[in-house]
């Protein structure tokens, strides 16, 4: 017989940290507008055991007196997340066990259960906390999900399409993934596609993906305002004929440290998307939780001068409106761009 303890059937699990949850918070109360010292709070980044940027796993426990494993369900079917190491211990003469369930998506519900070789549990629902999707992929920092993000009409930008971090081959403080990174990046993500920003490996071995089974582009972009001068236009809308084909699902986006070329493609596809503009803000800062040092909206004037680039461009003032002429004018179509609002918005 195995008896599930917890959570209890129903539960609200967080997927986030108390930090990130801290972090969203003062930055939506105006509490850190980039000055340095108002992020002394935090602690530094570690590649040896301190990664902000990392999401909090969801402990599963029960009772059983053999071997057995998670099985974990989303709709009636296999859900696509990482399950952790079975672990067990005596406590009042039982034994406990547990598992880490790691890269649930936010405001989702799940089912889970536990099977042993002569038995199964009952099976409880669990209900992940509303919030940025942070990734999990060992090795690196800095991943995360543009997806879970409100819109209007009470529609949001789907999960589990578009990643944004760091280079998977290692850049700068971190290493690269490792082989269980890998697994999480081709198994859990199922990521088809990579897209490398970095002008600085063409030519080079390192221009190359994280796995062989991954169809990789390099397409070298300058950032912010840079990205809409001459040498990188044509790679910009490269990568958005890429974003507009549903068969290249799920994408994974990067420069070297995922912190401003990457930044520059997720608050195009963001804002043309219809994201609000604190939430578009928000991924951006998001970035300081990891090895790079402060990234501020409200303090980087690149920012508005590439949208007042693509104001003056187009002659729309709005952002949203003015993004999709941008697109429309380097050579990416109608038909494309609906495309990729129907692939990205449930």
């Amino acid at each position: 017989m195995i008896e599930l303890l917890s959570p209890s059937n129903g539960a609200q699990v967080a997927v986030t940290t108390d930090l990130q949850r801290e972090f969203v918070r003062r930055l939506r109360a105006g509490e850190m507008d980039g000055n340095a010292h108002e992020y002394d709070w935090l602690p530094k980044f570690d590649r040896n055991g301190v990664d902000p940027s990392r999401p909090a796993p969801v402990t599963l426990e029960w009772i059983c007196d053999g071997d057995a494993e998670v099985e974990l369900f989303r709709n009636g079917a296999p859900a696509a997340a990482e399950i952790g190491p079975v672990i067990c211990r005596c406590e009042n003469g039982r034994r406990v066990c547990s598992s880490e369930v790691s890269n649930l998506m936010t405001g989702t519900k799940y089912e889970w259960r536990v099977r042993s070789e002569n038995a199964v549990s009952e099976t409880r629902e669990l209900v992940t906390d509303r919030g940025v999707r942070f990734v999990a992929l060992d090795g690196i920092s800095n991943v995360r999900d543009i997806g879970g993000y409100p819109l209007p009409g009470g529609k949001r930008v789907k999960q589990g399409m578009i990643y944004r971090g760091t280079c998977p081959l290692g850049n700068f403080e971190q290493t690269a993934l490792t082989e269980k990174g890998r697994s999480t990046f081709t198994g859990v993500l199922g990521i088809k596609t990579e897209i490398d920003l970095r002008a600085e490996v063409v030519g080079t071995d390192e221009a190359r993906p994280a796995d062989p089974s991954v169809e990789y582009h390099v397409m070298p972009i300058d950032p912010y305002e840079m990205a809409l001068g001459e040498k990188s236009r044509e790679k910009l809308a490269e990568v958005f004929h890429i974003l507009c084909d549903g068969s290249k699902y799920p994408v994974y986006v990067h420069c070297g440290a995922g912190a401003d070329r990457t930044a520059t493609v997720a608050f195009i596809a963001e804002t043309l998307l219809g994201m609000d503009r604190d939430d578009v803000k928000l991924d951006y800062n998001l970035t300081t939780l990891s090895f790079i040092a402060v990234r501020s909206w409200d303090e980087n004037e690149l920012i508005p001068r590439f949208f007042d680039a693509a104001a003056k461009e187009t002659g729309k003032t709005d952002r949203q409106p003015s993004i999709r002429s941008l697109l429309l004018s380097l050579g990416v179509s109608e038909a494309e761009l609906e495309q990729f609002r129907s692939i990205m918005i449930e």
